[in-house]
């Protein structure tokens, strides 16, 4: 019998599964490094790292509601990303555990588009796009306008990110460094159980999340086509007919090298038109308890996959020994 327990909390889950209340758990970057190295771990542990094809990102919703004039235009969401400090993220919030994000599908992935480079900071490169795209300081307080329908509108929005986890370290890092921009940043936590439904109702402007991606690129077809923006999981929004188009071809296409050459020309023009960004593919690490065995690792993490659970058994414990009489 498998049971399952759910704890949010990252803290609450290791010491969960210190005590032996668990037998298994998902680890955080900072419990990798620092905590899962102790003895009090060893003892008791392994720690297991593999690839997982999820991704972290930004989403920038392109729809014009909520009120948002900001980021249905590509320049602005490739100069916001050209903001960041991925070094910073990816070394000092993420210990370099994760990898450099690229595209939506993992680079190693048969689907993939190949030599399309991580993003760097550049704020020359992203202040001329702020400019090309109409964005200007026009009376000197520091913060970016544009006249929008006849009015004066600030560059100011609200990133969004779940309460949970290391996304507020990544949220407070964008504030500051899009500030050198003259754009302001609102940071905005929201609990867990609302999250999602904010971001499936399209009712945040900007937002943090993690995705995953199927064996079969097919499965991303109800996260960015322009079908999937009503009613699907296209939560930015984002429509390219020849996308649509892609997508299309790849569900009857056989041939597994060419359906590699429609998913890779998608890849490429959602990395050129940006409608997320990608900050890195996030591994999983995990921890078992050492009576554990049967786990295999998959690109979609040990459970998403076949034989999954049914592959996981338990060591017999020896029967200890009989009290003295």
């Amino acid at each position: 019998t498998l049971r399952f327990k759910i704890l949010p909390e990252g803290s609450t889950r290791y010491q969960a599964f210190l005590t032996g209340e668990i037998e298994e758990t998902l680890l955080e970057s900072a419990q990798w490094v620092k905590d899962a190295t102790r003895a009090d771990f060893n003892e008791r542990a392994i720690k297991v790292r593999c690839d997982d094809w999820g991704f972290a990102f930004i989403g920038w919703n392109a729809l014009s509601k909520p009120p948002n004039p900001f980021f249905g235009d590509k320049r602005v969401r490739l100069a916001l990303a050209l903001a960041l400090d991925y070094d910073f993220i990816l070394q000092e919030i993420y210990f370099g555990l994760c990898r450099p994000g690229v595209g939506i599908f993992h680079p190693d992935s048969w689907m993939a588009a190949r030599g399309l480079k991580p993003m760097k900071r550049d704020l020359d490169r992203a202040e001329e796009l702020l400019a090309e795209a109409g964005w200007s300081d026009s009376d000197g307080d520091r913060v970016l306008d544009k006249l929008v329908n006849g009015v004066r509108v600030p560059f100011e929005f609200t990133l969004s990110y779940p309460n949970a986890g290391t996304s507020f370290k990544v949220a407070e890092h964008m504030r500051p460094a899009l500030e050198k921009l003259g754009v302001n940043c609102k940071l905005e936590a929201v609990d867990q159980a609302r999250y999602l439904a904010l971001v499936r109702d399209r009712k945040l402007q900007s937002f943090l999340m993690v995705w995953g991606t199927g064996t079969d690129p097919d499965t991303s077809r109800n996260l960015w086509t322009t079908a999937a923006i009503e009613g699907g999981r296209n939560f930015v929004g984002i429509s390219n007919a020849r996308v649509d188009e892609l997508y299309a071809m790849g569900q009857k296409e056989l041939d597994r090298a060419k359906r590699a050459e429609i998913y890779a020309e998608i890849d490429r023009i959602l990395y050129e038109e940006h409608p997320v960004t990608v900050l890195f593919y996030q591994p999983t690490l995990w921890a078992f308890a050492k009576s554990i065995r049967g786990f295999h690792p998959s690109p979609r993490g040990f459970y998403r996959h076949n034989p999954g659970f049914l592959s996981v058994w338990k060591k017999k414990e020896p029967p200890s020994p009989a009290a003295p009489r």
